[in-house]
C-alpha cells in the first residue's frame, strides 16, 4: 500500500531538482552572456566551469524524470487508473 510520506517524498525530489534545474539555468545564462566577450571566449576557466554546470543540468534534469516518473507511479493507481497505453 503506497503511503502520503512516500508521495510526498516524490514531490520534495520533484520540486528539489526544478529548483537545481532553475539554478543552474541562471548560471548558465550568467556564463553565456561573459562567454560571449573576447575575453571570456578566451578564458578556458569559464569554459570548463560552463561544460561542468551543463553537466550538472543534464543530471539534475535526469533526477527530475526520475521524480516525476515515481510521483505519476505513485498517482497512478490512487487515481484508479493506469497508462493508457
Amino acid at each position: 500500500k503506497k503511503t502520503w510520506p512516500a508521495g510526498a517524498e516524490n514531490w520534495n525530489r520533484l520540486n528539489g531538482a526544478e529548483q537545481a534545474v532553475s539554478r543552474i539555468e541562471a548560471q548558465l545564462h550568467e556564463l553565456e552572456t561573459r562567454l560571449a566577450t573576447p575575453e571570456g571566449a578566451a578564458d578556458a576557466d569559464l569554459c570548463a566551469q560552463y561544460a561542468r554546470l551543463e553537466a550538472e543540468k543534464a543530471a539534475a534534469e535526469q533526477q527530475w524524470e526520475e521524480a516525476m516518473e515515481s510521483l505519476e507511479a505513485f498517482q497512478a493507481p490512487a487515481a484508479g487508473h493506469g497508462d493508457p497505453a
